[in-house]
């Protein structure tokens, strides 16, 4: 009689330390960044933003963001952003300055330690790009010309288009760059 109502307090005491640790399993990799950002491969997410563009590389513990999709995704953005451990963006390029393109940018680029911004000339103005460039106070803003270079990681990017909008119009004026990922 002894035997039973020790094992049923034995096995009392593990079913109750297996529930708290299931229910709190899920708290310890609350925090846990999804991949390892310094990995030496070329990461690169495209996000679903509707009839946007939003697109994500990383390589080497760098990172570049192209565009920033309507501003309604914005949050899911920032939020997806950070859960994979991402807390700088090391190069954003705004292609051209559609709405749907740049609309989000604003609110990511006030959440994110930036590093460098390439964009295109404009001299269009609009409630959305004023929020931009109120956004991009005090950061490096760079207005690219055709084969300037920079690397993300081991990646290589070259510009192929400096998206001129002083020269030409919205699509025919994006930002277009080539990546070229170098192994050793």
């Amino acid at each position: 009689m002894k035997e039973k109502t020790y094992l049923k307090k034995i096995f009392g005491a593990l079913f109750v330390m297996a529930i708290f640790l299931l229910l709190c399993l899920p708290l310890y990799f609350q925090g846990k960044p999804i991949i390892n950002i310094n990995e030496d491969i070329l990461r690169v997410y495209y996000f679903n933003v509707g009839q946007a563009d939003c697109i994500l590389a990383i390589n080497n513990g760098q990172t570049l963001l192209i565009d920033g999709g309507k501003e309604s995704n914005s949050q899911k953005l920032i939020d997806y952003i950070k859960q994979l451990g991402i807390k700088k963006l090391d190069y954003v390029v705004i292609t051209h300055f559609d709405i749907d393109h740049i609309a989000g940018l604003d609110k990511i680029i006030k959440e994110f330690d930036i590093g460098k911004v390439y964009m295109p000339m404009t001299n269009e103005r609009n409630k959305e790009i004023q929020e931009l460039y109120d956004a991009l106070q005090n950061k490096k803003v760079i207005n690219p010309n055709p084969q300037d270079e920079f690397y993300l990681g081991n990646a290589k990017c070259t510009i192929l288009s400096s998206g001129d909008t002083l020269q030409v119009s919205d699509n025919n004026s994006s930002i277009v760059i080539r990546f070229r990922l170098w192994r050793n």
